[in-house]
């Protein structure tokens, strides 16, 4: 069975010098310093892993490259951290690097370094620390004042609804009262011409009937009238007949019979003339009361016509005037809009409120303050 063959200590020898020969190109240049730093309060709070992170990114080592040229090679290591409690926004930091480097670091060398670094720190500091907390809330601000606006102009529309609202069931009930109240005076006004017309009416069948009572009466009177005046003389001539060259001597029995006949008589006809006369006049009163009505009747139909068409006319307008708007719906509306009123001024109150917060903060807002305490290789 073949073994390896063990490798000669030269060959060990010259791994080794290999393996060391870029090392040995190189030195290792320690950088240290403490920074103390004033940020204004925010959500980002430095810590050691973020400040570490911080030093590696690779802008720390362009611009290390940038100062040093071909003479600065890389970061070797570096360690940060946070010691000592300070009061709040204030933050002390201790940093350490080893670098590489062709040649070695003289003090003006590390002190070079160290304000690299310590710019790298504060660049990248201020922009975590104060630009981009302040770009964050300019933009929250510019989104809340937008919002402001926005929810401004809704509750001015839902205002501007609700008074609409509001205003069409203040017409409406107006309309309604007063169509109402026109409706009342209307029906009174008809009511008040259908009784005068008829009354009217009453009173014109009522003359109508005593004028025809009293020409009836009339003719019965004259019928009787006329007949005792022919008797009466016809007596007279009897009488004048039986005196005529009898004057100077008594009358007779005859005769005085016939001039009681004729004294009768007469006063019968006396009696009817009176009566006739009476009936004249009563015929001439109904005659009188009727040519008045006869004027007002027509008159007062018109009337009637009129306030029957007035009712008619109200009643039209109220139907289009109530129809016009749905008291049920319009209400629904107002309370729905009355609502969402409600929950928009809560909603303006909250944004308020944040846009307050969020101009505090900004105020807060001041540029990072950084100090180097102590710089040491």
């Amino acid at each position: 069975m073949n073994r390896p063959q063990p490798r000669s200590a030269s060959a060990f020898a010259l791994a080794a010098a290999l393996a060391l020969a870029p090392a040995m190109a190189q030195e290792e240049h320690g950088v240290s310093f403490t920074l103390l730093v004033q940020a204004p309060p925010g959500d980002l709070v430095l810590n050691t892993p973020l400040l570490n992170a911080v030093l590696g990114e690779p802008d720390l080592h362009t611009a290390l490259k940038q100062a040093f040229g071909d003479h600065y090679e890389n970061i070797r290591s570096c360690d940060a951290n946070l010691p000592a409690p300070h009061a709040p926004g204030t933050f002390q930091l201790q940093v350490g690097m080893l670098l590489h480097a062709k040649s070695p670091f003289v003090d003006e060398h590390r002190a070079k370094a160290t304000d690299v670094v310590v710019a790298h720190l504060r660049s990248r500091l201020e922009s975590m620390l104060v630009a981009e907390p302040r770009e964050r809330l300019q933009a929250r601000r510019t989104e809340l004042l937008d919002r402001l606006v926005a929810l401004q102009g809704e509750v001015a529309t839902i205002v501007d609804g609700n008074a609409t609202l509001r205003n069409q069931l203040a017409t409406r009930q107006d309309t309604e009262r007063t169509l109402g109240e026109q409706m009342i005076a209307a029906r009174i006004e008809l009511a008040t011409t259908e009784s005068t017309l008829l009354r009217l009416q009453a009173m014109h069948k009522e003359q109508t009937a005593k004028r025809d009572v009293g020409r009836e009466k009339l003719q019965a009177i004259n019928n009787e009238l006329n007949p005792g005046r022919s008797r009466a003389t016809e007596l007279h001539n009897r009488l004048a007949d039986l005196v005529r060259g009898r004057e100077d001597q008594p009358p007779s029995k005859e005769a005085a019979a016939l001039q009681a006949d004729i004294a009768e008589l007469a006063n019968t006809v006396q009696v009817l003339d009176a009566r006739r006369d009476e009936t004249n006049e009563q015929l001439n009163d109904a005659g009188r009361i009727l040519a008045v009505l006869l004027e007002k009747l027509p008159a007062q139909t018109i009337e009637l016509q009129r306030a029957e068409a007035r009712i008619q006319a109200l009643e039209k307008e109220l139907r289009t005037a109530l129809s016009a708007t749905d008291p049920t719906t319009t209400r629904q509306s107002l309370a729905a809009g009355e609502a969402k009123l409600e929950r928009l001024t809560i909603d303006l109150a909250v944004v308020k409120t944040l846009l307050t917060e969020c101009e505090g903060q900004l105020a807060r807002i001041q540029p990072l303050q950084c100090r180097l305490l102590r710089a040491r290789g």
